[in-house]
């Protein structure tokens, strides 16, 4: 059985078909270049230049400052996690972007903070997926975008625990700090 050729390649004249297998071969040549140990070696030393690293670090990250990538990365790791631990993951990216647009934790009410911090390896307010029960697989039902200090303590000891810990303190922190007469913490810094 023949093949059919392109209707547009046979409507092309000579000298338009050597110049279309001349570009193909071109890039061809090009891919194997770029693939090759020399074309690897200049492409690294090119992105060792300073104006191109800090360019690349802008793009980086400006990029981790949107919502779907941010919503792309807690997507990525709990397949992570769930392949490690052997559960199913059906969680969407549209319903991780979609809680994630609200742009507050779905259990404090606080503003989620995209930015990368310069105190903490991970922002106390940035998003993070919790599940609802932790014995669960990651799917839509059960899963909310929280802020990384509540899933934290969530992870090791429950909602249930946290409620009963943190209340009383809240209560004492919030009873000392009017008898002192002070208010500075965390919280003025939001």
């Amino acid at each position: 059985m023949k093949k059919k050729r392109n209707s547009e390649a046979n409507h092309l004249s000579h000298p338009e078909r050597a110049i279309r297998r001349k570009r193909k071969l071109a890039r061809v040549r090009q891919a194997r270049y770029r693939a090759s140990k020399k074309g690897r070696a200049a492409k690294k030393a090119y992105e060792a230049r300073p104006r191109v690293r800090e360019m690349r670090r802008q793009q980086k990250r400006s990029r981790r400052l949107t919502i779907r990538y941010r919503a792309q990365d807690l997507l990525d790791k709990a397949r992570q996690r769930a392949r490690s631990k052997g559960f199913k993951c059906t969680i969407t990216l549209q319903a991780i972007v979609k809680q994630l647009k609200t742009g507050r934790c779905q259990l404090s009410g606080l503003p989620f903070h995209f930015e990368p911090s310069s105190e903490y390896s991970r922002h106390p307010l940035a998003p993070s997926l919790h599940k609802k029960t932790p014995w669960g697989f990651y799917t839509d039902q059960n899963m909310e975008i929280v802020c990384v200090a509540l899933n934290t303590a969530f992870s090791e000891w429950g909602e249930d625990w946290y409620v009963t810990v943190h209340t009383p303190a809240l209560k004492r922190i919030s009873a000392k700090r009017l008898r002192d007469g002070a208010k500075s913490g965390a919280m003025n810094r939001l």
